[in-house]
């Protein structure tokens, strides 16, 4: 007779074998390390936009990244089609309505999971899981969006397909009846330009094998080059590829011309990052590279409450902001995800500047691409000629020159007229004085935030508005700088790149709280075949904020709750500025109750609640009087 719950095959064997036994089984768990998700860590695959600006959107079918830690012990890339669900034993999952989906992966490393987000997720919350080897992560919650669009920088097959298979068919596609636009290549006015991007809509069919979509997706996107919506010849998902997006457009015969154009797409509520493309007068100009080049040499002076502060730097490499990658005069161009840094050679000589100006001399050094500065003060800087020296280092010794002109304005003289997400953000500045320079390409107005984005603006005009889309990828409240800049090159004779920069600002400072972060939108089909295009709640937080301080909701406008189960959800309307109609509506997206012509909370009064008469799971937003206009009543059903 056996001993029940006892395995005999153990009987017999030396207890410190055992002991040794069960260390190395321990050993073997641990080894297979539970992952984790960063927080914000799952973003569009080609902006990298972080989630705090597009609030957690992702886009059906589209390619994704996710960061965090211990996803894997090493790299891996797909090396075919169908994608696989599963790469170096680790799978994504995607959780929405109780259902699971699997996601196709692209690639999986430590710290990096590239892959496609399905199709077939319902729009509305859903949270993302890494599993390896049988360890869980934790969940990131996710807010999936139909549309929104991510344009990618670089050869984006390269990016995203590397190893494919099809790699050389949509190589040949990318660059080669479609030719990749460099630098040396550039755009012309009149001309198709191809797009490249990802977040344009999921696709029938799944999301592991390319399908070909004729004709525009549902989920179609503007686009915009200059600050200016353009023809769009051609959207839809890229034959060679899962998730890859192809836009042809056509540009206008009046673009500005720079060799840093904007170029940005707006769908589903939500503009995706700005790319910056060559545009010349014809294919046979070139604009200069970002290689490394020569010193830079930066003259600062910051007006405060009428009191300036100076400062001067050099470095040298190249950075997120360059004189000659300033967008066209009237537009913006937004970097990645802040300040990248300096780039330098391995190897850097020290290298003394001479800067003699009109107030004072002093002198600047570098080494190891460390930025050096000259002590700060009032009585360094001011207008006049500048006059640059160097002793040389890497490059050879250089003389530059730089005239700058007087310009005299202060805070208390720049006005700002904010609803900004809404309308923009309107900078005046009437009555000001700016002595500008002979040469306009040498002198430029700035509205910027350090590091994130620039713009370029007319001082012979008196305004300037910094459009929604342009808004929407910067955080708020921040430090606005308004002012001008004055460069000057400088010439080395080396075999490679000649130009470096002495460039001398004049900025004062401003805090701008531009308001909250607009919230992705999806359309809502109502009985009568119309469609609202909703906002999309999923939380909280934007539960409770609602559609507070609007001054205006546009008729085909409006906002779509989600919450995670019935319930008598119940709303009130402080500090809400206009009426609303508030509808409520089932698990089945059938309406329950209708409060209509809801009126705003007067200040310092009790403000009443309002709330469906039986359990609801979704409620709708419309300015008052909508729902009464287009026969909205109970029982109706309404669809997304």
């Amino acid at each position: 007779m056996g001993t029940r719950g006892k395995d005999r095959r153990l009987e017999g064997w030396p207890q410190a074998f055992l002991r040794i036994l069960a260390l190395a089984l321990l050993a073997a768990t641990a080894s297979a390390q539970t992952p984790v998700i960063n927080e914000g860590g799952l973003v569009n695959g080609a902006s990298f936009a972080p989630v705090e600006l597009s609030s957690g959107a992702i886009a059906q079918g589209s390619i994704f990244s996710l960061f965090g830690l211990e996803f894997s012990d090493g790299a891996a890339r797909a090396v075919d089609f169908p994608l696989p669900k599963e790469l170096l034993n680790v799978r994504v999952e995607v959780i929405a309505n109780s259902t699971v989906y699997e996601v196709p992966l692209l690639y999986v490393s430590p710290l990096q999971i590239n892959g496609i987000f399905p199709s077939d997720v319902p729009v509305g919350p859903a949270q993302v899981r890494v599993i390896r080897s049988g360890q869980t992560s934790n969940v990131e919650p996710v807010k999936v969006v139909q549309t929104y669009p991510g344009i990618y920088i670089a050869q984006p097959v390269e990016q995203a397909y590397s190893n494919l298979r099809q790699l050389a068919a949509a190589q040949r596609q990318a660059s080669g009846e479609v030719q990749q636009l460099l630098q040396d290549r550039p755009a012309y006015p009149g001309g198709v330009v191809t797009l490249w991007g990802t977040g344009l809509g999921g696709v029938p069919g799944g999301d592991d094998w390319p399908v070909i979509v004729m004709g525009r997706p549902v989920s179609a996107v503007r686009v915009l080059v200059d600050g200016k919506e353009v023809e769009i010849l051609y959207q839809s998902r890229a034959s060679c590829c899962v998730g890859l997006d192809q836009i042809n457009i056509r540009l206008p015969a009046d673009v500005g011309l720079s060799c840093h154009v904007p170029v940005q797409l707006v769908g589903g509520g939500l503009p995706s990052n700005i790319a910056m493309i060559p545009i010349a007068e014809s294919e046979t100009q070139f604009c200069p590279g970002r290689e490394l080049r020569p010193t830079r040499v930066y003259l600062d002076r910051r007006w405060e409450d009428g009191v300036p502060s100076d400062r001067a730097r050099t470095f040298r490499g190249r950075d997120s902001w360059d004189p000659y990658e300033i967008p066209p005069t009237g537009s913006c161009q937004v970097y990645g995800n802040g300040f990248s840094g300096v780039l330098v050679d391995d190897v850097i000589e020290d290298e003394l500047v001479e800067v003699e100006g009109p107030v004072s001399i002093f002198q600047l050094s570098e080494g190891s691409g460390v930025l050096r500065y000259a002590p700060e003060g009032a009585a360094q800087l001011g207008a006049g000629l500048y006059r640059v020296t160097s002793t040389g280092g890497n490059f050879p010794a250089y003389e530059a020159t730089l005239s700058v002109p007087a310009w005299s304005f202060s805070t208390n003289d720049l006005s700002l007229q904010v609803n900004a997400r809404d309308d923009g953000l309107r900078f005046e500045w009437e009555g000001l004085s700016f002595h500008l320079t002979s040469d306009p390409t040498e002198t430029v107005g700035i509205i910027s935030v350090y590091g994130r984005l620039t713009c370029a603006i007319d001082l012979s005009a008196d305004s300037f508005t910094v459009l929604p889309e342009v808004l929407a990828l910067v955080k708020g409240p921040t430090d606005w700088s308004f002012g001008a800049i004055a460069y000057a090159p400088i010439e080395t004779e080396t075999d490679g790149p000649e130009t470096g920069f002495v460039v001398y600002s004049e900025l004062t400072d401003q805090r701008v709280d531009i308001g909250p972060v607009r919230l992705p939108t999806i359309p809502v089909y109502l009985p009568n075949t119309e469609v609202v295009h909703a906002e999309i709640a999923t939380t909280a937080a934007e539960h409770q904020r609602g559609l507070m301080n609007r001054p205006a909701l546009a008729p085909d406008r409006g906002m779509l709750l989600f919450f995670a189960a019935l319930g008598f959800h119940s709303f009130w309307m402080a500090e809400t500025l206009i009426p609303l109609d508030i509808i409520w509506l089932d698990s089945n997206r059938n309406i329950v109750t209708i409060s209509a012509n809801t009126p705003p909370c007067p200040p310092d009064t009790a403000c009443r609640f309002y709330g469906p008469d039986v359990p609801a799971m979704y409620v709708l937003e419309l300015a008052a009087g909508e729902a009464a206009r287009r026969g909205l009543k109970v029982n109706d059903q309404i669809n997304w």
